[in-house]
């Protein structure tokens, strides 16, 4: 095709002027063309030497459009061309032509930062115009790449896949074996392609593929910058040392940076430097930013942000190095600076907080408290800043919250509590609470934030909470109050729902909450923004009119917000909920449950118990023995061939929860980090009266996610939507369930409704009928992404699937369903593991279909057998069915398999304990309860029997 081979480079290679010129001339005479075509009617034919006329014409304006994106960055005017290109092809009906002028379009407008809804259009129109073309007309490999960036935009990863492997086939069909552009096109599908693996957590994958980018770049003499840089950062990321070192050294030895654009250098050096410092070769850490530095000072680049974040990223690394002295030094001189002064508030806050942490780790505390008191009042008003250390602060009064104040706090918690321990008095204890307590204020208000990105790292959760809590501890053995006690039970709470969302931030709002409106999200969003900012102005220095202004965008918020609890309680729940009070909640719903609630720690492990009047609040401390306990106990009972378990379980059960025991009432607990992978009921228990037993032979004990979980009342009639995709049937993935359809079709019996089986079995029968039902049961396999709990994946039948479409569920998609649902259950392997972290049911299966709406979860946490699930599940409906809790029911099941196992080699907790109950345990009443047939048919029974006794008297008589 012309605009993509000879045409293009000759047109493009001459000299600028004259090639507008060029293109002026074949422009005005194509109007003259057109012109004449108005006023004569008769010219209805193209013949072949106008046609060659017109896309000449076609390919000039094309070319000139190139120019405008690529060179002079017109975006508004290569708009205007690109459109005028388009009209041309489609005189001609030239399909290539059409189709990329449309895909530049839709470029061009995205470099005028429109909207995905705005730029998609164009491409999506050249879909459509392409529908009959040659399938492997280079060109469709372009229009495949343009439909992948916008999957981009959407945050949609395995669409984004499909068409960069669709893009892929194309450019490697034997047709496009010459192309110009094919080497070019191929090394940026596969470094596409490496970007979305990296997204989906498949490093091998993205590995493989950035080498194979790296490749053609360096075999085709393409720039191979971006590719180095990109593998640099998937080594970085796999904390492959030895790799990252070997390719700098390849790097500096080929020159491929040499005299490379400054944002090439940029990305370069700072990944060395932090190459650099995870070593701890501090030294060649500054050595690198220096460079850089005086790369950026010697260039005709002058930004004052850029000199300032490589000073501030100098200064950093002497701090990680050790240097304080010298970090004080560079930032002071940075303070000389005129240009420093045009920096934005942000910059000095964090300048002053490093020069605070600075004289913290000097041990020169008042000079620390002074820098940091700087910091914090960067983000309030005059009238509201504090003038000393120990001065309170009200987050609400913040008018800039933001992951900057949360690190300055966090600072100001850690100085205040060290200080309290080396005896600098009782006054920093208070600080230290307090300043601890307005953090998790902001961490709350970071979380609600859709917009946000990650605001805690893994690492600085359990450092603040644990710091939080074990001050709460030390409040609660001095004082014993109840006010106290529930205060530190609501942080310990709150931070479950801190971590959902902290975690939630790696998928993109607009993503997960499909199923609310965009524009009430938006409106959210807007409004939480602005009610943030003006929180602080509620002081009388304020005019009436602004006030009133003011008071209007709260309110409006407050109708935003009201909204979204009627209509979307769960996720209202999950931004919001923590507005709820934790007393109210256990009074309301957990009367006559026996509550344990666990944080764990670095160096504690946290107990709340709550049971009836009694109120415990204990630390324990991790030793070595009680670690070497958990992971032993975890990993024993996963393992059927390892029988020595019952010692370290009984250990646990002594140090965790023996104090806690009550088998009078039925236990819920909270568990938390290494913890959650144990079932409690699992656990050995011996006393005196008998050799031992397991804990469910004590007690019955179910799992929530947090204490202020949220559960929706189903309003539908209790029938089951049973499905058992692999029953006679198996792929490469997943394995045939030989039981599954017998257990399904049990359960099918019990409670009527929809049972699918094998192909019928599929994602689009689940969507589509999830929320009718009251009892969801999956019969099937599925897989834990630990590294990303939200793409663990529930897998479906994959039988006649259109392709691009995935088969399988992955776990955000439960984030946009509604399912008002009593109870979901996951007969399948290791759907409940999740991801090890805090305050876990964050990323499991288990708190994602709460969200979704499912009152209840029964999930396994490891491969259980077919054979045994089916036996399991099976008695656990059954005992629904007759009307026990759901935690009653699954216990009675699993006695009842213990009881009828006799081989002790199967009655080991790998076989029965892997199945857990989270939510709520009320049972499932059903519409028509059997007891009302039962009287009924007592009834009729007996007016049978008074009208044969009436009909036997009166033929007596008679």
């Amino acid at each position: 095709m012309h605009l993509e081979t000879a045409l293009f480079q000759y047109i493009y290679g001459m000299n600028r002027r004259f090639s507008h010129l060029v293109c002026i001339f074949l422009i005005v005479l194509n109007y003259s063309c057109d012109k004449k075509e108005t006023t004569s009617p008769k010219v209805t034919i193209v013949n072949d030497a106008k046609r060659a006329l017109l896309l000449q014409q076609a390919d000039s304006v094309y070319t000139l459009a190139n120019e405008l994106l690529f060179t002079e960055r017109n975006y508004q005017e290569a708009n205007a061309q690109y459109q005028r290109a388009d009209s041309l092809y489609q005189k001609i009906d030239h399909v290539p032509g059409v189709i990329v002028a449309k895909v530049y379009q839709a470029r061009s407008l995205e470099k005028q930062y429109q909207p995905v809804e705005v730029f998609k259009t164009s491409i999506f129109d050249a879909m459509d115009y392409a529908k009959n073309a040659d399938t492997y007309i280079f060109e469709m490999g372009v229009l495949y790449q343009a439909i992948a960036n916008v999957y981009v935009h959407e945050s949609k990863p395995l669409e984004w896949r499909t068409y960069l492997l669709r893009a892929l086939h194309v450019y490697e069909h034997p047709s496009n074996a010459n192309h110009i552009l094919k080497q070019e096109k191929l090394c940026k599908v596969y470094q596409d392609l490496s970007y979305v693996e990296a997204r989906l957590y498949n490093n091998n994958k993205a590995i493989a593929y950035a080498k194979k980018s790296l490749e053609i770049a360096l075999e085709n003499g393409i720039n191979p910058r971006f590719a180095y840089t990109h593998l640099l950062t998937l080594y970085e990321r796999q904390q492959d040392h030895e790799k990252t070192a070997a390719l700098f050294k390849e790097i500096q030895q080929k020159g491929y940076f040499k005299n490379a654009p400054l944002f090439n250098l940029h990305d370069l050096y700072s990944k060395k430097a932090n190459y650099y410092l995870d070593i701890e070769e501090f030294d060649l850490a500054i050595a690198t930013l220096d460079t850089l530095q005086t790369a950026f000072s010697t260039s005709k680049y002058k930004d004052h942000y850029m000199d300032w974040y490589i000073a501030n990223n100098i200064a950093n690394a002497h701090f990680q190095k050790g240097d304080y002295k010298k970090v004080i030094s560079i930032i002071s001189d940075m303070q000389i600076d005129p240009k420093y002064l045009e920096a934005k508030p942000d910059k000095n806050a964090m300048d002053m907080l490093l020069i605070s942490r600075s004289h913290y780790r000097l041990g020169n505390y008042p000079a620390a408290e002074k820098k940091l008191q700087q910091a914090i009042n960067y983000h309030f008003f005059a009238p509201e800043n504090t003038a000393t250390f120990h001065d309170t602060i009200s987050i609400d009064r913040a008018y800039r919250k933001n992951t900057i104040l949360a690190m300055e706090l966090f600072t100001k918690a850690k100085i205040a509590r060290d200080a309290f321990k080396e005896g600098y008095g009782e006054q920093y204890f208070k600080t230290a609470l307090h300043t601890y307590k307005q953090l998790h204020a902001l961490i709350k208000v970071l979380g609600a934030r859709s917009n946000e990105d990650a605001f805690i790292s893994e690492t600085e959760f359990v450092e603040v909470y644990e710091n939080l809590l074990l001050l709460s501890h030390s409040l609660w053995e001095s004082e014993q109050g109840a006010n106290s006690f529930f205060e530190a039970l609501a942080i310990c709470d709150e931070s479950k729902a801190i971590h959902v969302l902290n975690e939630l931030k790696e998928i993109h709002s607009s993503q997960l909450f499909k199923n609310i409106p965009k524009e009430l999200l938006e409106q959210e969003t807007l409004l939480r923004g602005k009610s943030d900012s003006i929180a602080i102005y509620q002081g009388s220095f304020v005019d009436k009119t602004v006030q009133l202004e003011r008071d209007g965008i709260v309110n409006a918020f407050e109708e935003v917000k009201n909204r979204l609890k009627d209509e979307f309680p769960s996720y209202y729940e999950l931004k919001y909920g923590a507005e709820k009070d934790i007393k109210s909640v256990i009074e309301n719903n957990y009367e006559g449950y026996n509550l344990v609630e666990f944080f764990y720690g670095k160096e504690h492990i946290f107990i709340f118990n709550k049971n009836g009047a009694i109120s415990h609040f204990d630390k324990v401390l991790i030793t070595e023995d009680l670690t070497n306990a958990i992971e032993f106990v975890s990993s024993a009972i996963q393992s059927p061939t390892t029988s020595d378990f019952k010692e370290a379980s009984e250990f646990l059960y002594a140090h965790l929860l023996k104090k806690y025991m009550d088998p009078s009432k039925r236990m819920a607990v909270i568990l938390d980090g290494k913890l959650q992978v144990i079932p409690f009921e699992s656990l050995w228990v011996s006393s005196s009266k008998n050799k031992g037993r397991y804990l469910l032979e004590e007690t019955t004990i179910s799992r929530l996610n947090s204490i202020k979980q949220c559960f929706v009342d189903s309003q539908k009639t209790n029938n089951a939507l049973a499905l058992a995709p692999f029953a006679s049937y198996s792929n490469a993935t997943n394995e045939m369930l030989i039981n599954s359809e017998e257990e399904a079709t049990q359960i099918q019996k019990l409670f009527g409704g929809v049972l699918k089986i094998n192909e019928q079995a599929n994602k689009q029968t689940f969507l589509e009928n999830a929320s009718n039902f009251s009892i969801i049961h999956l019969a099937t396999h599925s897989q834990v992404n630990k590294k990303n709990p939200l793409k663990s994946t529930i897998y479906f039948s994959d039988v006649n699937q259109a392709i691009g479409y995935n088969p399988h569920l992955e776990i955000e998609e439960l984030y946009s369903m509604n399912l008002s649902s009593n109870l979901v259950t996951l007969s399948s392997c290791e759907t409940g593991v999740g991801k090890e972290v805090r305050g876990k049911g964050v990323m499991s299966i288990s708190n994602a279909f709460n969200y979704a709406g499912a009152a209840a979860t029964v999930m396994s946490l490891w491969k259980v057998p077919d054979k045994e699930t089916m036996q399991i599940m099976t008695s656990f409906y059954e005992h629904l069915d007759k009307g026990a809790p759901k935690d009653l029911a699954l216990r009675n099941a699993k006695l009842a398999y213990l009881e009828n196992t006799e081989d002790e080699l199967l009655r080991h907790p790998y076989y029965w304990s892997g199945f857990v109950l989270s939510g709520d345990s009320s049972p499932i009443v059903t519409s028509t309860p059997k007891t009302t047939y039962l009287w009924w048919l007592l009834g009729i029974l007996m007016l049978v029997g008074f009208g044969w006794a009436g009909y036997k008297r009166a033929k007596k008589a008679s």
